[in-house]
């Protein structure tokens, strides 16, 4: 257990690890040996003497307000610890645990990256729920990412959305929001992928675009949409301009020309970055309760038409000079981390959005 934290939910070596309610389930799920009576109690009771010893915290949906009281009563049933410790544990492990409602207003993330947008959307919402296949490093200062549901999207299928709510304890009436951000490196223009090697830039000139990449794709937008259709939310999937996700034949079959689906345009220099990177944005929220700011009138750049501090790509070199690496963060995440200012634009019209359709209230 003590390897599966640090490697899955360890921040940073200075700070506590979180185990968030998909971990608890994951844990369970990967660590259990009924063959050897490691059940899925047993592991839970271990996560639980860990958070006693002050060695992390714990959120959970599992079990409902008792799961504490019943893991470690049924970790004293097994004759595992005497009364005494069953009560000791269970007392100092209750400060350090904290249930969280299934129905507590939830976002989904899918794709979580490098968790630029991450931050700007848990600056809002009650609940975040992340999810990305890789754990990637900010900076020495701040650590790596710790998506609470690490995986492909695949594993849900054409209901991947309500796969990943079933993992982390979301109800159908708190999960009515989702952001997706697909990886888009190995279809981006600035990678060349589909061009001779000779003519390619990145390291995906000239190869194949892999399976998973398509399949990751499509299970996303199937996912969305079955998810649309039974729970009901507002919805944005979110990838660079000229990123091959937005020329995907699932992403064009489905939205291109949907009633109630568009397609706009955000650029960072709007949003607290030093270049225009453009952002191109598929929801279902209308005009009425989103609309990007426009470039033209909010930096003074594209509206002179001159070049701003910084290109969409920094880079690599100096990093004192590049915006966000005073603050710790590498090179790499620099380039990469969606503006948080986006993330926090869009949260709030979400949660009107939510608010004025009245779809927080809607049941299963």
């Amino acid at each position: 257990m003590e390897e599966w934290v640090e490697r899955e939910a360890r921040v940073h070596a200075s700070t506590l690890p979180v185990i968030k309610p998909a971990m608890v389930e994951t844990m369970s799920d990967v660590l259990k040996r009924p063959e050897h009576g490691i059940t899925r109690h047993a592991i839970q009771y271990a996560l639980l003497e860990r958070a006693a010893h002050g060695q992390v915290r714990v959120e959970h949906t599992i079990g409902g307000t008792s799961w504490v009281h019943d893991t470690v009563k049924w970790a004293e049933q097994h004759d595992w610890i005497p009364a005494a410790t069953a009560k000791a544990v269970r007392e100092k492990a209750g400060k350090r645990v904290t249930y969280i409602d299934p129905d507590t207003l939830t976002l989904i993330e899918l794709g979580s990256g490098w968790e630029g947008a991450t931050e700007g959307l848990k600056e809002v919402v009650p609940r975040v729920v992340t999810v990305d296949d890789k754990r990637q490093n900010k900076g020495a200062r701040k650590g790596l990412t710790v998506p609470e549901l690490r995986g492909r999207f695949n594993r849900g299928k054409d209901k991947a959305v309500r796969w990943v709510a079933g993992k982390a304890g979301v109800s159908s009436k708190g999960g009515k929001m989702v952001w997706a951000s697909v990886s888009c490196k190995e279809g981006s223009v600035s990678n060349s992928l589909g061009k001779t090697k000779k003519r390619g830039r990145g390291k995906r000139g000239g190869k194949k675009k892999d399976t998973w990449t398509t399949e990751d794709i499509d299970e996303v937008v199937e996912g969305i949409e079955e998810w649309e259709q039974t729970w009901g939310g507002v919805w944005v999937l979110e990838n660079p301009k000229g990123s091959a996700v937005h020329r995907h034949p699932a992403v064009l079959r489905t939205w291109q020309g949907a009633k109630g689906v568009r397609k706009v345009e955000a650029r960072g220099c709007c949003y607290g970055t030093a270049s225009q990177r453009p952002y191109e944005l598929w929801t279902n929220l209308t005009p009425e309760e989103w609309t990007p700011v426009d470039w033209m009138k909010a930096c003074k750049h594209c509206r002179h038409n001159t070049q701003h501090p910084e290109t969409w790509a920094p880079k690599k070199g100096s990093g004192s000079k590049r915006v966000g690496a005073k603050e710790g963060f590498t090179g790499t995440a620099i380039r990469n981390r969606i503006p948080r200012k986006l993330a926090v634009e869009v949260a709030v019209a979400m949660l009107q959005a939510v608010e004025t359709r009245g779809l927080a209230a809607v049941d299963e």
